[in-house]
């Protein structure tokens, strides 16, 4: 399979973060701590194959990094996240395709602050994503580039 190419962002997600060097490799080449509070990585998406994507980090905090950032890394699909801004706290549409003309599912998210979906897919600036809402319901779908965010600590709803 060809690596599709764009370039957006997302954060990491999950307790430990297994990197590889080449996306069909099956040994790990480094580990992240994803735990540890003192350093916190966005993620460029640079690409996609199979079930990885071709990132490069960029960590907040320099002070702390424990991996080569000036490399591109292969990361499983399941530790990509976004953010679900919705600063109103209004629902949220998921679209079954990346247009808006596609058939929409409206979500509500009660504390959207918190709400972290897994990105599986892109297509332009389109996210797929999956999450579990509040009351255990499972959410897949396509996410507007109005409501994504990709900062960690704001929601992209200010300070």
């Amino acid at each position: 399979m060809i690596a599709q190419s764009f370039n957006t962002n997302g954060f990491l997600i999950g307790d430990t973060i297994v990197l590889f060097d080449r996306a069909k490799s099956s040994i790990a080449t480094q580990f992240i701590d994803n735990t540890n509070t003192d350093v916190y990585y966005e993620v460029e998406i640079i690409s996609k194959k199979n079930d990885r994507f071709q990132i490069k980090l960029n960590p907040i905090n320099y002070d702390s990094i424990t991996v080569d950032i000036n490399i591109f890394w292969w990361i499983e699909t399941k530790n990509i996240g976004v953010g679900l801004r919705n600063c109103e706290r209004s629902k949220i549409p998921i679209y079954d395709k990346p247009k808006k003309e596609s058939t929409k599912k409206d979500v509500y998210v009660y504390a959207a602050e918190s709400v972290i979906a897994n990105i599986t897919d892109i297509k332009e600036n389109w996210l797929k994503i999956s999450f579990e809402t509040f009351d255990k319901k499972k959410i897949t779908g396509w996410l507007s580039p109005n409501n994504q965010c990709f900062n960690l600590f704001t929601m992209c709803c200010g300070s």
